[in-house]
């Protein structure tokens, strides 16, 4: 299995508020580089699916690694669904 780092680029691509997640992770819970890492893929990964349900981007093409996620914020947080997560 791979262990995922993120650049200091790519951690800047991440809106505030999963900057703000990430450091709290780190700092007051103690995970781990690898682990924070792992939770901003993942993250990353959600919210791009979330941009791709919304704009009929298909999950599986090209262009879904390439979806913007930077304007995540915390009213966008509010608005995401039980039936959007599963």
């Amino acid at each position: 299995m791979a262990v995922l780092t993120l650049k200091g680029d790519e951690i800047k691509a991440f809106p505030p508020i999963v900057r703000e997640f990430a450091s709290y992770k780190s700092v007051i819970e103690g995970c781990t580089e690898k682990t924070v890492c792992e939770y901003l893929s993942d993250l990353r990964t959600f919210f791009r699916y979330l941009e791709a349900k919304r704009t009929g981007v298909d999950p599986e093409s090209d262009a879904f690694r390439e979806l913007p996620f930077s304007h995540i914020d915390i009213s966008y947080l509010a608005d995401i669904t039980g039936s959007d997560v599963y």
